[in-house]
């Protein structure tokens, strides 16, 4: 039976929009026109249509493409006042959709049709909330485009855009359609408009509505977000419920070890899924213990012995690793190109007939050539190959050969352009990628790296892995360069450890906490302690949809001591797309001594400016130099600053400072042009509070919102704990800055 959809815009738009959300109503009818009783349809903003029965249970979700105008279909104004939008759905995985003015006369319409892989099942759900549509007409009635924007308030909502083009000779119908809908969501609470000027040119504008998680108002346009839900979501190993950490929970215990024991014979010997345990004490060991299947290690307790399990490596090299491959996980392969764009938050990419290379499960990369918002500076390393900085470690859960298209398991998190200049290509992973390893409660000492720098951690070395974890680990003074690195790694995730001091500190020396790198994307750092380091948390060409959360970050190695480094840093072009929410952490922001970075969101974080004494190892005096809270250099883009506590009483005294003289809130373009440079012009900053302000900030255009509890969770965290508020960081709280429970376990260490 064929399932013909009506949704009806009730509102006209006679040449202007009403002041009044446009609500719509749907039924679902059969191909003889008899309406199904109880029966509703949803398109949403992404193009997916959803029915469901009477009963509220779910019969069919498709995504029925974008919906643009279709060249040479044309009419009188008044067709396009108001109307229906049509789809039809049959049994043979055909839709036809169709945009129809009220006499019924066709106005657009398109025919598509759908491979096996192109529909999801999903949990039954009821349709809630309401919807309004806007098209945009002309003058001389020309259809712009039609656009439906959610103002239901669910969860994950973001603002949608409107674009209307016309003619310059059409600017009168324009500036009325403008005027309408500028009238309409001034109706709509909780909303904010901006609407950019009027192209000369072609008498283009654009009109931006914001929309944020949990349906409060998120002042930062779209192109600046992306999906950020990272780390593990299930546990497709053994199928069991998740931990309240988020890991996946491995009770089988394969063998239990005492010191002077056979580690790696163990590890070696060990069935996926189980648990290779150390008792307490020490470990020694002259070579490097090496997981390449999913198995966990787990000790007794990252405090080390006695009470917990210390691993002391001899010799250097890396202690622990997960995957084989270190640095050569961010280089070489065969490039294929992308046939079609690849669309930010899409999970499809099309690749022709080069699909026959990919099958599902595959790791792969997505790069394409630098475009003008890029500065490779002189780091054309961690990339595939120099001037493809903007990258991204992918999973292919789907491979469709007959129509060369590759699904993902995540959304894409930048524009792949497939055109030339900027050839977007992706590439497999050579090698095996290693999936549901674990380290756990583990004290490791020891380590460095030997070779140039970048080669490998010292520490733990993660490269080329999926599902993998790191919990309640440490590391100390004995370790050399690199603690924790994740490279060309997707969905790991690091948490609850304690990463302190280094045995060598320098510049150039490879001292830093914890590194992502080489397109590294949709993994999650959480709950961590990182203190003493030159670079405590530190992006490398990472790949967007990574999560730095809840961490507290401290006490930057510099020399001399008294200038102030950053504490939640990039090093190497071109981070995009990432999330820092609710760290404390004194001094975030994006160096560019190794090219720049774009795109990222700070959100609910605590940046005092002032470092914990003693501000640095061996120096007990007071910084006076680069003391700021957030450091964007020139050449750093598009950055979003949400719903921070910045700055110190009586310490902070300039809001806007352009090189690292005064003691600042902002430190922005500092070997660029300063006031002037792209890091200024383009950066967003609303709903922060400061200590030169004295008050939260928000820019003109803009007004006071509700701030969303998390970017990227949708409740408190379960291993939160009990009596501590949570969101605990935010000018909307009071006391603005809490109890971060990392900054409280660091309080309590020997």
């Amino acid at each position: 039976m064929t399932r013909l959809v009506s949704l009806l815009i009730m509102s006209a738009l006679s040449g202007h929009l009403q002041a009044q959300s446009i609500h719509i109503t749907g039924k679902v009818v059969d191909s003889a026109g008899q309406g199904l009783s109880g029966a509703t349809v949803r398109l949403d903003a992404w193009n997916i249509a959803t029915l469901t029965g009477v009963d509220g249970s779910f019969i069919l979700r498709k995504d029925v493409g974008i919906i643009n105008r279709q060249p040479g279909i044309h009419g009188p104004a008044a067709f396009y006042k108001a109307g229906a939008l049509h789809i039809s759905l049959d049994q043979a995985q055909k839709v036809a959709i169709s945009v129809h003015g009220l006499d019924g006369r066709l106005v657009w319409s398109t025919i598509r049709e759908w491979g096996p892989g192109d529909h999801e099942i999903i949990a039954p759900l009821r349709i809630a909330g309401t919807r309004f549509y806007v098209i945009g007409i002309s003058a001389g009635g020309r259809l712009f485009q039609f656009k439906s924007f959610d103002i239901s308030g669910k969860a994950g909502a973001r603002h949608r855009h409107v674009f209307a083009e016309a003619d310059a000779r059409d600017r009168d119908g324009l500036a009325r359609t403008a005027a309408a809908i500028d009238s309409l969501h001034a109706s709509l609470n909780g909303y904010i408009s901006k609407r950019l000027p009027v192209n000369a040119d072609t008498g283009a504008y654009t009109i931006t509505l914001y929309r944020a998680p949990q349906g409060h108002a998120l002042p930062v346009p779209e192109d600046r977000l992306t999906t950020w839900n990272p780390g593990i979501l299930t546990d497709k190993q053994l199928g069991l419920p998740l931990r309240a950490d988020g890991l996946p929970d491995r009770t089988t215990v394969w063998t239990t070890l005492n010191p002077g024991a056979d580690i790696q014979t163990a590890i070696n010997n060990c069935p996926e899924g189980q648990v290779v345990v150390l008792n307490a004490g020490t470990f020694t060991i002259s070579s490097t213990l090496q997981i390449n299947k999913g198995v966990v290690l787990r000790g007794a307790g990252s405090q080390g012995a006695p009470t917990g399990t210390t691993i002391v490596k001899t010799g250097g090299q890396t202690v622990l690793a997960i995957g084989p491959d270190r640095d050569a996980t961010c280089y070489g392969g065969t490039g294929y190109a992308l046939t079609q764009d690849g669309a930010k938050e899409s999970t499809t990419i099309s690749v022709g007939s080069a699909a026959a290379n990919f099958a599902a499960g595959d790791l792969a990369l997505v790069d394409l050539v630098d475009d003008s918002a890029v500065q490779q500076g002189d780091c054309a390393y961690f990339k595939r190959v120099t001037k493809r900085s903007a990258s991204q470690r992918v999973e292919i859960v789907a491979v469709d050969n007959a129509n060369g298209r590759l699904t993902l398991g995540s959304p894409l998190h930048w524009n792949f352009r497939s055109a030339n200049p900027y050839l977007a290509q992706i590439v497999r992973a050579a090698r095996t990628t290693t999936r549901w390893a674990g380290i756990e409660n583990l004290r490791i000492q020891g380590g460095t790296n030997p070779g140039y720098n970048g080669q490998m951690a010292g520490g733990i070395d993660i490269s080329n892995a999926a599902y993998c974890w790191v919990k309640d680990a440490q590391t100390d003074s004995t370790m050399g360069g690199m603690h924790v690195s994740l490279t060309g790694t997707y969905r790991c995730v690091v948490r609850d450890s304690y990463f302190h001091h280094s045995a060598n500190y320098g510049f150039g020396a490879d001292c830093y906490g914890i590194v992502l790198r080489c397109g590294s994307a949709d993994n999650l750092i959480e709950n961590n302690i990182v203190r003493y380091m030159n670079k405590p948390i530190m992006f490398n060409v990472t790949g967007g949809g990574n999560v730095i959360a809840y961490n507290y970050a401290d006490n930057s190695w510099a020399t001399p001591p008294a200038w102030q480094e950053v504490n939640i840093d990039c090093h190497c072009s071109f981070p995009h797309m990432e999330l820092m929410e609710g760290n404390e952490a004194p001094h975030m922001g994006a160096s560019t001594t190794h090219g720049n970075a774009g795109y990222l969101t700070y959100f609910r974080n605590f940046a005092s400016s002032q470092f914990a004494p003693p501000a640095v190892c061996g120096f007990a005096g007071a910084q006076t130099g680069n003391v700021t809270a957030l450091q964007f250099d020139g050449g750093d883009i598009g950055m979003n600053v949400v719903g921070n506590v910045l700055g110190a009483d009586g310490i902070s005294t300039v809001y806007d400072a352009y090189d690292s003289g005064p003691r600042s809130i902002y430190e922005l373009g500092a070997n660029g042009s300063g006031a002037t440079d792209v890091a200024a012009t383009s950066l967003v900053r609303q709903g922060n509070f400061d200590h030169v302000s004295n008050k939260t900030v928000w820019y003109p255009a803009t007004a006071a919102v509700p701030l969303p509890a998390s970017l990227y969770l949708t409740a408190r965290p379960a291993w939160w704990p009990s009596g501590t508020p949570w969101p605990w960081a935010g000018p909307d709280l009071s006391p603005m800055a809490g109890a971060l429970p990392a900054r409280d376990r660091a309080q309590h260490m020997p």
